[in-house]
């Protein structure tokens, strides 16, 4: 079956979620692309009456996808009593149900807004009062808040500022995403991940402290160290070049010292002049040392 669009009149009760759901006997896909909690669509489980808010009514069929699209705005409270009722009437398929991170979330605040705006007007629209308006004002003054902002990760070691080994956090999408998961520093907090993380706490506790003890002693050898390292330069000082941490670290490994350039912090930049400069290293969440460097010229 090729791609099909199920458009209302803009009536409402026009039969789209029953269209929809017959419509998906033949399709592996079926995503809603706006709207929220205030739509009814009315589909029948065998004899069992099923009404659906936010969830397409291609849920019923076996082998369907079903997406929330980025157009929607998502009561995620209403969403997870939704799922619940599915389940009470022996439909369970969360692992086909997915949510566009792009799309607004409805508050409790938005609902608010739209009863006391009601309240307000002579001119009354009758709002269902679930905060669909609100959080749509919101959305196209970028001001809402999206799916991905409630991106909940589990770290597998302490970061700094964020929290311990095992907690759930909340972070960006972008930060969760492209750094602390790729890094293997954090895992989606899903009950899987969970429960993996939770069978091998001890195991990844223990591999977390040897990784400090190495941090801790690398940070003992480098105690009162001088690193030395001469670069041509002018008589004024001034390096023809400058200092990396790609030649501290060169230095480093040269002096035995092991180090990554990932781990050499430079506030101001590659060093231009010739003289003592401090250098940070942060060996481990936990360790940080300062060295000394003495840039020397040569003509």
């Amino acid at each position: 079956m090729g791609n099909v669009t199920v458009v209302g009149s803009q009536w409402g009760d026009e039969g789209k979620g029953k269209i929809v759901d017959l419509l998906c006997m033949n399709a592996q896909l079926v995503a809603r692309f706006q709207g929220g909690a205030n739509a009814g669509h009315t589909v029948y489980h065998g004899d069992k009456k099923i009404v659906l808010h936010q969830i397409p009514s291609g849920v019923l069929t076996d082998q369907c996808k079903c997406i929330l699209g980025n157009g929607m705005v998502i009561d995620p409270v209403d969403l997870v009593d939704e799922l619940q009722m599915l389940k009470d009437n022996g439909i369970e398929k969360n692992e086909f149900i997915f949510i566009a991170k792009n799309s607004h979330i409805v508050t409790p605040v938005h609902k608010w807004i739209d009863a006391k705006h009601e309240e307000a007007t002579d001119q009354k629209i009758g709002t269902t009062c679930r905060g669909i308006g609100p959080a749509y004002v919101d959305k196209y003054d970028r001001r809402g808040v999206r799916a991905l902002d409630l991106l909940d990760i589990s770290l597998l070691e302490k970061i700094v500022n964020l929290g311990d080994l095992g907690d759930i956090v909340n972070v960006k999408d972008g930060y969760g995403r492209n750094f602390l998961i790729p890094q293997g520093k954090a895992k989606r907090a899903n009950e899987a991940n969970k429960a993996e993380f939770e069978s091998k706490r001890a195991e990844i506790e223990k591999q977390q402290d040897a990784l400090l003890k190495a941090a801790q002693k690398r940070a003992k050898g480098l105690d009162g160290f001088v690193l030395e390292i001469t670069q041509k330069s002018g008589i004024d000082g001034k390096l023809f070049g400058s200092v990396t941490n790609i030649d501290i670290t060169e230095a480093l490994t040269n002096a035995g010292h092991e180090i990554v350039k990932s781990e050499i912090r430079m506030p101001d930049g590659p060093i231009k002049l010739i003289g003592e400069h401090m250098i940070t290293l942060i060996l481990h969440q936990e360790v940080k040392v300062e060295i000394k460097l003495t840039v020397t010229g040569e003509e």
